[in-house]
Parts: C-alpha cells; sequence; structure tokens
C-alpha cells in the first residue's frame, strides 16, 4: 500500500492499466467457467459491477476527467426555464460561491460540495519549489521555531514547516476566492459519498486538516481530521505505512495523491488577512502541484454545532479506526430529505443523529424496524428495468410532502441507495419544484454522485416528466450513457 500512495496520480494510472491487461490475458482460460456462471446472473453482475464504477476514486485523473464531463453536461442547462422558473444545477467542481442561490421552497437548496476550477501550473517537481523561510529557524524535522510569542502560535501549522512551498509561475500570492470555499453541508456531502462502500474509507480520498493550535485540536475536532501544527512532519514520515520515502519529495507525493484536501480552523472573515493559520496553510497547500484545496471560512464551531455526531476527540484514522466511523445518508434537502442505503435506514444511531421522523423503504433486502418512533411508508419492488416503480411516484410525493410539512426529516433508501432511492427522489423534486427530468437528476447526482436509476426508471421518470411539464425535456438515454 505504501507504494500506491507514494506514486503519481499518472503512474499509478499507467501501472493500473498495465496490471488489468496482464490480468485479462492470464484469466482468460482459467476463469472461464465462471463467467459461465456469471451469465446466469448478467443482470446483476452488470449491476453490480457498475455501483462499483460509480465509487472509483484511485485517483485524481479520473476525478478531473469525471467532474470536467459533468461540468460539459451542465453547462447546457443555464439557459433553461420552466413555467418562469429557473433552476440552475452545476457539478462541484463548477460551483461558485459568488453566483449560488439560495433556493427555499420554490427552488432547490444547494448543499453539494464545490471544488475549485483552476488550471493546474506544469511543474517538474513540487519538491523544486521549497524555501526555507527568512523569519523562522527549524530543525531537521522541523519543529524548532524561533520568534513565537505563545504556545497556541506556536502549535500553528505554520510554525512548524520544515520548508514552505514556492508560488508556482503566474501564481502572485495562493490568494484565495470564493471558488475555494466550501460550507458545512458540502463538506457533509464530501464524507459520505459512495454506495457499495464510502468513499471516506479510501486512504487517498480526503485529507482534511485542522489548521487550529494542537491545545484548540485537542479539545475537538471533525473526525479523521489531521492536526495542521504536525501535518508536514506527518506526511514526510515514512512510520504512517506509506513506505520508506520521505522528506520534501513525500509530502509533494502524499498530497497529490488525495482526491480531496481540504482546510477547516477558526472562523476567517478576510480571506486576504495573511497573518491567519488558516489562511497561512491554504496558501501553502495551494503552491504544491496537483493539489487544490477547499476551505471551511464558517469555522470548526458552526460545524461542531450542526453536526456534533462527526466530532471527536480522538485522533482517528481511516486504516486503524475504520470500525469506528457511522457512514451516513446523503443529504438531498437541508433538514429535510436524506438519501442513502438500506444498512443506514436500521442503524438506531443515524436515525437518532439525524432526528429521522419519516422513511421511505424501496424493496425487501431491509426490515423497517423502528416502527415506535418512524413513520414508514414500504414499497416491496426489485431493482429490475421491467418493476413498474412509476406508479409509486404520487404515494411517494404526498408522503415526503407531508413530511417536510410537519417539521420532519426523512429518509429515502433502498438496498445502496443508487438506483431505486434515487428515482424516489428525482420524482419528487420534479413535482415539488416543477423542473425536468435533467434537472433534478443532475441536481441529486451533485450531492450523490453514485446515484444510477436503472434504464428503465430513467424511461417511466421521462414519462413522468411529460405528465407535470406537458412535454418530454430530456433524453433519458442522455442520463443512461
Amino acid at each position: 500500500m505504501g507504494g500506491t500512495l507514494s506514486r503519481s496520480p499518472r503512474q499509478k494510472s499507467v501501472k493500473k492499466d498495465k496490471h488489468d491487461g496482464s490480468v485479462n490475458v492470464k484469466g482468460d482460460s482459467k476463469n472461464s467457467g465462471k463467467r459461465v456462471k456469471s451469465g446466469k446472473r448478467e443482470q446483476a453482475a452488470e449491476t453490480v459491477q457498475e455501483t462499483k464504477g460509480m465509487e472509483r476514486r484511485d485517483s485524481k485523473n479520473f476525478w478531473i476527467s469525471h467532474m470536467n464531463m459533468r461540468k460539459k453536461s451542465q453547462d447546457s442547462l443555464h439557459s433553461q426555464t420552466v413555467n418562469s422558473q429557473t433552476v440552475h444545477s452545476k457539478s462541484p467542481r463548477e460551483l461558485n460561491h459568488k453566483t449560488k442561490q439560495h433556493i427555499d421552497n420554490k427552488q432547490l437548496e444547494k448543499v453539494s460540495g464545490p471544488t475549485k476550477n483552476h488550471t493546474l501550473a506544469s511543474q517538474t517537481s513540487a519538491s523544486s519549489n521549497f524555501r526555507r523561510s527568512e523569519k523562522e529557524a527549524f530543525t531537521a524535522n522541523g519543529s524548532t521555531v524561533v520568534g513565537s510569542e505563545n504556545q497556541d502560535i506556536q502549535d500553528s501549522n505554520s510554525n512548524v514547516v520544515p520548508h514552505s512551498p514556492g508560488l508556482l509561475p503566474g501564481q502572485a500570492s495562493g490568494s484565495i476566492d470564493a471558488s475555494n470555499l466550501i460550507t458545512v453541508n458540502e463538506l457533509y456531502n464530501y464524507f459520505w459519498d459512495g454506495a457499495i462502500h464510502s468513499n471516506i474509507f479510501d486512504p487517498s480520498y480526503l485529507l482534511l486538516v485542522d489548521a487550529r493550535s494542537k491545545a484548540e485540536f485537542d479539545r475537538g475536532h471533525i473526525i479523521l481530521a489531521r492536526c495542521g501544527a504536525t501535518l508536514y512532519n506527518d506526511l514526510a514520515s515514512p512510520l504512517l505505512g506509506y513506505g520508506f520515502n520521505f522528506g520534501e519529495d513525500a509530502v509533494a507525493n502524499r498530497l497529490s495523491e488525495y482526491t480531496h484536501v481540504i482546510v477547516y480552523g477558526n472562523a476567517v472573515s478576510d480571506l486576504r488577512n495573511g497573518e491567519q493559520p488558516e489562511i497561512k496553510l491554504m496558501r501553502e497547500l495551494m503552491n504544491f502541484e496537483l493539489v487544490e484545496p477547499l476551505f471551511l471560512d464558517s469555522g470548526y464551531d458552526s460545524f461542531q454545532q450542526v453536526l456534533p455526531f462527526m466530532c471527536t476527540t480522538k485522533e482517528l484514522t481511516i486504516r486503524r479506526d475504520h470500525k469506528e466511523i457511522t457512514v451516513y445518508p446523503s443529504l438531498i434537502i437541508e433538514n429535510q430529505l436524506y438519501l442513502g442505503k438500506g444498512e443506514q435506514a436500521t442503524n438506531a444511531k443515524v436515525i437518532s443523529d439525524l432526528r429521522l421522523t419519516h422513511v421511505i423503504n424501496i424493496g425487501s433486502e431491509h426490515a423497517s424496524p423502528f416502527t415506535d418512533r418512524i413513520q414508514y411508508l414500504n414499497i416491496k419492488l426489485d431493482d429490475n428495468p421491467s418493476s413498474d416503480l412509476k406508479v409509486y411516484f404520487s404515494k411517494a410525493c404526498q408522503f415526503i410532502s407531508d413530511a417536510m410539512s410537519t417539521g420532519g426529516c426523512i429518509l429515502v433508501h433502498c438496498n445502496l441507495g443508487v438506483s431505486r432511492s434515487s428515482t424516489i427522489v428525482i420524482a419528487y423534486l420534479m413535482k415539488s419544484r416543477h423542473c425536468t427530468l435533467k434537472v433534478a437528476h443532475d441536481y441529486v447526482r451533485d450531492r450523490r454522485t453514485c446515484i444510477r436509476p436503472n434504464r428503465g426508471f430513467l424511461i417511466q421518470l421521462s414519462d413522468w416528466e411529460q405528465s407535470i411539464l406537458g412535454k418530454k425535456s430530456t433524453d433519458p438515454d442522455e442520463l443512461w450513457f
């Protein structure tokens, strides 16, 4: 595993392609019997394979190409108007807070995470850009600091960095703008995206850094966060299971392997104040090649107030403490509507933490156990293109509307939160917001990227679109392929 994390995304992709090719050649004759057997379950196998494909987060290159594709598909929606109401649905990479609309009862409230869409400057190696600060003195391990006035300042990340990376070509000061910002709800959805396995269990998926002092970090932090005071030393250490590379090259390589790098700390009102440790750390990370950090400017206190169950005093890691992590469903409409999988609906902690009052259970894979405190709508239906889910659209939409009108909070789930449940949520948004299938589909997918209604359900949603709007505006095959 050490080799995987120390390779660059390009090297990792090339090596994986070669490996896959050799496996296919050697396994043709050996696995012929298995292929015959799997042919009997062709439809189920294809569904599982597609689901796994949606979860793939092995490299930064994959995510860049994926989000660029999403951006292209979203651009065509900006001019769409339905009954004098325009709903913009943007992918996480193109979301800009300068143009973000706050949508209430008449519009969809945006909760998915943005990702900065900067062009990465090419460099031969990030290590060539390291510079030592003229005002700070460091030991070989970066632990000695000159000129610190108090313990909190000594603990701040910017004062223990062994080397501060230089600016990229054309980058004047590593400035932070609205495209770098992320909200509490957006960070929540970054955490819990994924179907069969949550993406958070991929060690290279998310690097969450707490820029506050070590003392503040120890008093409480977001789960799986790393203390910024020791970040660079930790990344440069050969003792974290990443192999034997260490030093400046290791820091640059390991940072580039993460799909998302997110920084938080205390609340920041002035993004131009370079003296604040949060801003200083953001600017340092922006100077690394292939690193596009996001920033929770509202700070830890705001996150802890909204999502206390995602905060802890323990220093948890995915490799060591994955069994202690509870996975939560994706947030679609703030404080009202969640989309997830069956095991979350049967988890008492999830029900309690999210204060759920209503659940739509689609399928027969999972029970509806909390009848004493939860109102259920059970729909016994298989995930099959020939299954008629459309006959339940009106009943499910009414159930969701009734729950919300009484201040309730609802979870819609099937087995994996990919096909059946996402179809119901899309149908509800089309009906309640009077929007097209594509707008509703992209809105949900921006908040839970693993959704994939089967082709039969997409055709049913297209018919639903015509019944609502009087015409079909979306080609279901465009969403399927």
